[in-house]
C-alpha cells in the first residue's frame, strides 16, 4: 500500500510497548479487517496527533487541517467568478494562521496558488485580484521586513468557518500528479477535470471542486457512517438467483437469525436533487447542462481520481424514508471499498463470511472462499451477504454510501471515527456468539 493510501499509525511517538500489543497495526489488515477493542486504533492514532497522516516527504505540507466558509466558496461562482478564483479562494483558505494576531490571515500568495493548482503565475494574478475586488479577500499592508511567510492577505475574515479539510489535499505541485493508486489532491482536480459535449472544462473544474466541498460538509462517520446518505446513495436489493443456488433470503444455522443476500439497485449512486441544488452553485455567466448531469460528471470526476470512496452501511430501516428528526441509526459498516485509512476505518464483511463458512450455513460456489477470505466468487456482481437476527430482517436496509477522502483529523472526525468502530466492534461479538453457538460441544462429537 502506498502513503496514501493507508494509515500507520504505530510509528511515530507512540510507546514500544503499547505498539507490540498491536500487532495488525504495523501490516495491511488484509483486512480481515479486525477492529481493536474499545476504540483503541482510533484512540491511539489521536494520541499521536495524526502525524503519520503524512508520509516522510510531506511532514511540513501536509499536518494538520485547514478551515473555510463553505457559503462563501459558493457565492465566489454566483457573483460570476471562474474556476481560477474558486481554486485560488481554496489554497488561501489553508494558508491562514490561526497563531497569528491578525484575523484570517494567510501567508499564502500567487507563488503558493501556482504550486497548489497548476495554473499560470498570471492566472494567479488575476483570480487574487478578482476576489479582492468582490470582497473574499482583503489585502494586508506589507511589514517593513517583508519575507517569505509574511501574511499577505486576509480571507473573509468576517465569514463563519464551518468546513475542514485536510491540509494533504493542498500538497504542493511540485510533487507531481497523483499517479496509480494515489489519490489526488487539489492541483489534479484543477488540471485533470475533463469536458463533456454539455460540459466545459470551467464547469467540470468548478462542479468537482464544489461537489467535493459539499460531500465534506454532509460527511457524518457516526450518524451516517460517511456522507448523509439523503445526499447520495445506491440502494441493495434482493439478489437475483442465478442458478448457482443465490437466494435473497436463508435461514441460518443457529435458529433466530437471517442470512440475507443483497445487490446492487443500480450501478451508479443516486443523487439527490435537492442535494445538488445547493451543492453545484449556479452562474450568470454559464447556462449549462441540468443538473443531474452536471452532478453526475462531478461524481465520475471525483471517483475516478480516487477522492471518494464507498461504504456499504447496513441500517435499522431506510434512512432516507420519514421525518429528518427521527431518523434511524446504522447498525454497523458491512464493508468499505477503496478506504483511505484502513486501520481507522474497519468493517464486518470479512467476518461475516468467515462465520458463514464455518458454520455451514452456505456453502457452495456461491459463498466466498474461504482460502482466501478477501476475493469473492461473486465479484463484479454487486452482491453482499450480511447475518441478521431476525428482528431486523423486515427493516433493515443496505445502502452504498460515499466517503469523502481527506478529512480533517479534527476531533469531531475521530469522534465520528470511534462511534464507527465501536459498532464493528459490537457486532462481531454478535457474529462470534453466532459462530459458537452454532458449533458443535465435545460431547457431541465424541
Amino acid at each position: 500500500m502506498d502513503s496514501d493510501t493507508a494509515l500507520n499509525p504505530v510509528k511515530e511517538g507512540v510507546d514500544p510497548v503499547t505498539a507490540a500489543a498491536m500487532p495488525q497495526m504495523n501490516c495491511p489488515l488484509n483486512a480481515r479487517n479486525a477492529p481493536n477493542s474499545s476504540g483503541t486504533v482510533v484512540q491511539l492514532w489521536l494520541s499521536n496527533k495524526g502525524r503519520d497522516m503524512n508520509s516522510e516527504q510531506e511532514t511540513k505540507a501536509g499536518r494538520g487541517f485547514f478551515q473555510l466558509c463553505l457559503a462563501r466558496a459558493d457565492e465566489i461562482v454566483r457573483v460570476g467568478l471562474g474556476a481560477n478564483e474558486l481554486f485560488a479562494y481554496v489554497v488561501l483558505a489553508g494558508g491562514v494562521n490561526s497563531r497569528l494576531p491578525l484575523a484570517r490571515a494567510s501567508t499564502h500568495g500567487i507563488k503558493s496558488v501556482v504550486d497548489r493548482t497548476g495554473m499560470s503565475r498570471q492566472s494567479a494574478a488575476n483570480a487574487l485580484q478578482k476576489l479582492q475586488q468582490h470582497g473574499f479577500l482583503e489585502a494586508l499592508a506589507p511589514a517593513a521586513t517583508a519575507s517569505r511567510t509574511e501574511p499577505r492577505w486576509s480571507v473573509d475574515k468576517a465569514a463563519p468557518c464551518d468546513l475542514a479539510v485536510s491540509q494533504r489535499f493542498l500538497a504542493p505541485m511540485e510533487r507531481g500528479l497523483a499517479t496509480g493508486k494515489s489519490a489526488a489532491r487539489l492541483g489534479d482536480l484543477f488540471m485533470r477535470a475533463k469536458n463533456t459535449a454539455e460540459i466545459s472544462v470551467e464547469q467540470a473544474r468548478i462542479d468537482a471542486l464544489a461537489l467535493f466541498l459539499h460531500l465534506h460538509a454532509h460527511q457524518d462517520f457516526g450518524r451516517y457512517g460517511g456522507v448523509d446518505p439523503a445526499c447520495v446513495a445506491t440502494y441493495f436489493g434482493p439478489a437475483e438467483d442465478d442458478g448457482a443456488g443465490v437466494e435473497h433470503i436463508v435461514d441460518a444455522a443457529r435458529d433466530g437469525w437471517t442470512l440475507v443476500t443483497e445487490q446492487a439497485a443500480r450501478h451508479l449512486p443516486g443523487l439527490s436533487d435537492t442535494f445538488l441544488s445547493t451543492a453545484l452553485p449556479s452562474s450568470p455567466i454559464w447556462k449549462g447542462p441540468a443538473l443531474a448531469v452536471r452532478g453526475a460528471h462531478a461524481l465520475k470526476i471525483l471517483r475516478d481520481q480516487k477522492l471518494i470512496y464507498g461504504a456499504y452501511v447496513l441500517w435499522e430501516s431506510d434512512p432516507i424514508v420519514g421525518p429528518p428528526s427521527n431518523r434511524p441509526s446504522p447498525l454497523v459498516t458491512l464493508y468499505i471499498k477503496g478506504s483511505w485509512a484502513p486501520e481507522l476505518e474497519p468493517f464486518l464483511q470479512y467476518r461475516v463470511n468467515d462465520a458463514v463458512l464455518a458454520t455451514g450455513t452456505r456453502k457452495g460456489a456461491d459463498a466466498y472462499r474461504a482460502s482466501l477470505g478477501t476475493a469473492a466468487d461473486w465479484e463484479g456482481t454487486g452482491r453482499h451477504m450480511y447475518l441478521l437476527p431476525n428482528g431486523y430482517v423486515n427493516s433493515a436496509k443496505l445502502i452504498k454510501q460515499i466517503r469523502a477522502r481527506w478529512w480533517a483529523e479534527s476531533q469531531d472526525t475521530i469522534n465520528g471515527l470511534v462511534q464507527d468502530q465501536l459498532r464493528v466492534e459490537d457486532w462481531t461479538e454478535r457474529l462470534e456468539v453466532f459462530r459458537t453457538d452454532c458449533m458443535p460441544s465435545r460431547e457431541d462429537v465424541l
